[in-house]
Protein backbone atom coordinates (compact mmCIF):
# COMPACT_ATOMS: atom_id res chain seq x y z
CA UNK A 1 0.00 0.00 0.00
CA UNK A 2 1.42 3.33 -0.79
CA UNK A 3 1.92 6.00 1.57
CA UNK A 4 1.39 9.80 1.53
CA UNK A 5 4.83 9.81 2.85
CA UNK A 6 5.72 8.41 -0.82
CA UNK A 7 4.65 10.59 -2.55
CA UNK A 8 6.56 14.16 -3.15
CA UNK A 9 5.70 17.19 -4.21
CA UNK A 10 7.89 19.76 -6.65
CA UNK A 11 8.57 21.57 -3.67
CA UNK A 12 9.31 18.64 -1.67
CA UNK A 13 12.31 17.03 -4.20
CA UNK A 14 13.15 20.41 -4.31
CA UNK A 15 13.67 21.02 -0.78
CA UNK A 16 15.65 17.76 -0.23
CA UNK A 17 17.96 18.85 -2.64
CA UNK A 18 18.42 22.52 -1.21
CA UNK A 19 17.24 24.00 -4.64
CA UNK A 20 15.00 27.18 -4.88
CA UNK A 21 11.76 25.86 -6.64
CA UNK A 22 12.07 28.13 -9.24
CA UNK A 23 15.17 26.98 -10.09
CA UNK A 24 13.86 23.08 -10.10
CA UNK A 25 10.64 23.74 -11.45
CA UNK A 26 13.04 25.59 -14.40
CA UNK A 27 15.66 22.87 -14.90
CA UNK A 28 12.34 20.30 -15.04
CA UNK A 29 11.40 22.14 -18.02
CA UNK A 30 14.71 22.87 -19.30
CA UNK A 31 16.59 20.06 -18.91
CA UNK A 32 19.06 20.34 -16.09
CA UNK A 33 23.22 21.39 -16.73
CA UNK A 34 26.04 19.24 -17.68
CA UNK A 35 27.26 18.00 -14.76
CA UNK A 36 24.14 17.99 -12.13
CA UNK A 37 21.90 15.66 -11.05
CA UNK A 38 19.17 14.78 -13.43
CA UNK A 39 16.40 14.08 -11.39
CA UNK A 40 14.30 13.25 -14.48
CA UNK A 41 15.30 9.97 -13.96
CA UNK A 42 13.10 9.12 -11.97
CA UNK A 43 10.14 9.66 -13.58
CA UNK A 44 7.83 11.99 -12.30
CA UNK A 45 4.18 11.18 -12.54
CA UNK A 46 1.86 14.02 -13.62
CA UNK A 47 -1.02 13.75 -11.34
CA UNK A 48 -3.96 17.08 -12.09
CA UNK A 49 -1.05 18.69 -13.80
CA UNK A 50 1.13 18.81 -11.66
CA UNK A 51 4.62 16.28 -11.25
CA UNK A 52 4.60 13.86 -8.46
CA UNK A 53 7.49 11.85 -7.46
CA UNK A 54 7.82 8.27 -6.01
CA UNK A 55 10.38 9.41 -2.82
CA UNK A 56 11.88 5.74 -3.75
CA UNK A 57 12.46 6.79 -7.03
CA UNK A 58 14.06 9.86 -6.06
CA UNK A 59 16.30 8.06 -3.21
CA UNK A 60 17.83 5.64 -5.83
CA UNK A 61 18.59 8.74 -8.78
CA UNK A 62 20.79 10.30 -5.88
CA UNK A 63 22.05 7.28 -4.52
CA UNK A 64 23.10 6.27 -8.21
CA UNK A 65 24.09 9.93 -9.38
CA UNK A 66 22.80 10.08 -12.43
CA UNK A 67 23.70 13.03 -14.16
CA UNK A 68 22.89 15.43 -17.19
Amino acid sequence: MIKATDIMTDEQVAELLGMHIDTFQTRCREGFKKGELDLLAADPIPIAGRRRWFRADVERVIRERVKA
